[in-house]
């Protein structure tokens, strides 16, 4: 049943008659606050018509919104004894899809036959859409269908094996239709769900636990930053300042720090003490000296001579001015070498780094290859 408005305030409770007579009561001699007190109207609103009607001027009592209204009194009465009449019966629709290629359920056999057969098309099928309307008061509309029109041809090749149609659709369904839309099923689906009659305790509680998780107050809710502020490691880069950068005690440190940065990347040791001489203007190391035999990063430069490649090379005879030495090859995967019949002269200036003696591969795959116990990645090997 629909429910029944209450009224919450006493706003515009009196009438038009009566605001009229108690404006002419005032007239007479009552005072606005008796009157305003008897008939129950405010006060501001009964001072101001009353200083209306004593300039002489022609008073509208009615409400300032009654130009808004559509309907008559007499029309909303109409109106709502007529949709109270239509809420008995009310409609639902909903939509389903056909194809023409069914998939085929469980096939019972006989116990030991290995061989059961089931037959369906092959192709995806032509789908048909179909709509359902029924009423509360048993009432059910015949259904009507969507057919693909782009596809809805007049004429279908003829096929040994029979198959389903779109033609078909609606003469399979109008045959089950009236069997599954009964008057009692229909009445029967209504009343389950609650709304005609309108039944508010169908669901219980326990119906409604799943929203449960999400139905909190806001001040319930645990805000992104519940887990606190994130924490500091102290690992970030170190705040400088503007320098000029000439011959002095600022750059050197600048450098040398450069250089101990440059030696950490170095996972051996021993590699990274060389690197961090080579840097160095110390070259009296005798751990540094280029022999023959030694193996080294050379590079080779190309057409520009800014731009160049970086190649693992053994020293065959060192000169003053550099290193005689031959090339070896990079493999998958790149940390297997073999060496090559290319040699060439590799200045001093050309030499990257020494490396440690390498370490050889006897597995019958790599041939007899080298390899390095040192991270290479970072110069770039071709």
């Amino acid at each position: 049943m629909p429910r029944v408005r209450m009224r919450t305030t006493n706003h515009r409770s009196y009438s038009v008659e009566d605001l009229k007579v108690v404006v002419t009561a005032t007239k007479e001699g009552m005072s606005i606050r008796a009157a305003s007190a008897r008939f129950n109207i405010p006060r501001t609103t009964l001072k101001r018509f009353v200083s209306k009607s004593v300039d002489g001027c022609e008073v509208n009592f009615r409400p300032s919104n009654e130009h808004k209204k559509v309907f008559t009194p007499a029309e909303e009465l109409s109106l709502c004894s007529y949709l109270k009449k239509v809420a008995e019966d009310v409609y639902n629709l909903d939509e389903t899809g056909l194809t023409t290629v069914q998939k085929p359920g469980k096939v019972v056999s006989s116990c030991g036959q290995k061989q059961v057969g089931k037959i369906t098309s092959a192709e995806r099928g032509t789908l048909v859409t179909v709509c359902a309307i029924i009423g509360s008061t048993g009432k059910a509309v015949p259904p009507f269908f969507v057919f693909p029109y782009v596809h809805f041809q007049d004429h279908m090749p003829h096929l040994e094996v029979e198959t389903l149609r779109i033609y078909d659709v609606a003469g399979l369904v109008g045959e089950a239709y009236p069997f599954a839309f009964t008057p009692n099923n229909i009445i029967k689906g209504f009343k389950s769900t609650g709304i005609m009659p309108f039944n508010d305790e169908t669901f219980g509680e326990a119906d409604f636990l799943c929203s449960s998780m999400t139905d909190r107050p806001l001040d319930q809710v645990p805000s992104p930053n519940h887990c606190g502020p994130r924490k500091r490691d102290g690992r970030g880069r170190k705040k400088g300042e503007s320098l000029i950068l000439t011959s002095s005690p600022i750059k050197a440190r600048l450098e040398e720090e450069f250089r101990v940065r440059e030696a950490k990347k170095f996972k051996n040791r021993k590699t990274a003490r060389l690197a961090l001489d080579s840097s160095s203007d110390e070259n009296d190391d005798d751990s540094y000296k280029i022999e023959a035999g030694d193996f080294i990063i050379a590079k080779v430069h190309g057409v520009r001579k800014e731009s160049g490649r970086n190649f693992i090379a053994v020293v065959k005879e060192s000169l003053r001015s550099g290193v005689q030495v031959t090339f070896y090859k990079q493999h998958l995967p790149p940390t297997r070498f073999s060496i090559t019949n290319e040699s060439a002269f590799v200045a001093t200036a050309d030499v990257v780094t020494k490396l440690p003696r390498p370490l050889k591969d006897l597995r019958q795959r790599y041939g007899g290859m080298i390899y390095f116990n040192i991270d290479l990645y970072e110069y770039s090997l071709r």
